[in-house]
């Protein structure tokens, strides 16, 4: 039996702690990029055609460190022992690993030659 399941989490929050006062906009918006596109890569492959339903909320913002919440909503159908909040949690991990290394990476290019912020994929 297949049953229609909702899946929904407060908001989660990341800080990485690094300066960014040098970030425009536009890398506020890639980053918001990145981690929409992840959660949602992450969410339709693990769900594929039982997914009904995707709502994901990104927010970046700047004070003295980056700040980056997450809202994601789904529904969907499920077969068996999946649990949605845990596949949304996974998701949102794997996006923040991900705007880590990216982060990691513009930083080590600032010290170098540039400071854009670039995707590595």
């Amino acid at each position: 039996m297949i049953d229609k399941v909702q899946g929904k989490r407060k908001p989660r929050v990341m800080e990485l702690g690094l300066n960014l006062k040098e970030f425009s906009i536009n890398s506020l918006q890639e980053i918001a990029e990145i981690v929409e596109n992840t959660v949602r890569e992450h969410i339709s492959q693990k769900l594929g055609r039982r997914l009904d339903q995707l709502n994901v909320i990104v927010k970046t913002e700047v004070n003295d460190v980056l700040r980056v919440t997450v809202d994601v909503e789904l529904i969907g159908r499920s077969k068996g022992r999946l649990d949605f909040n845990t596949l949304i949690e996974e998701a949102i991990r794997e996006a923040y690993s991900r705007v880590e290394e990216v982060l990691r990476n513009a930083a080590k290019e600032s010290r170098g030659e540039s400071s854009k912020l670039k995707e590595n994929t």
